[in-house]
């Protein structure tokens, strides 16, 4: 998993990360599950925040690591005030200044 991330970051360009399954990385994972396959919480945070600096949360079991850009834009989009898609919340983060989007 750690090395993963680490690949992921190799590049230039900061990717949004989901990680699946996020309570085994918090607790012990349930049999036929190894503990020793499973890095720690902790260890995964670093490794999101080896290269970049992301806005990092837990939803839904899953790790998100997003550029942070667009954390406000995506908290809107979890606390459900606006009706919009994902897309939607992205596409109009990375929206050239004075150009609004659909």
């Amino acid at each position: 998993m750690l090395e993963e991330i680490a690949a992921v970051d190799a590049g230039t360009i900061q990717h949004l990360i989901l990680i699946d399954d996020a309570r085994f990385f918090l607790n012990p994972p349930p049999l036929p599950h190894k503990r020793e396959h499973w890095p720690s919480a902790g260890a995964v945070i670093e490794q999101l925040r080896a290269k970049y600096d992301g806005y990092i949360c837990v939803i839904d079991d899953v790790i998100i690591r997003l550029p942070i850009a667009l954390r406000e834009p995506f908290e809107v989009f979890i606390s459900h005030k606006p009706r919009t898609t994902l897309r939607t919340v992205i596409k109009r983060a990375f929206a050239p200044a004075g150009k609004v989007t659909a």
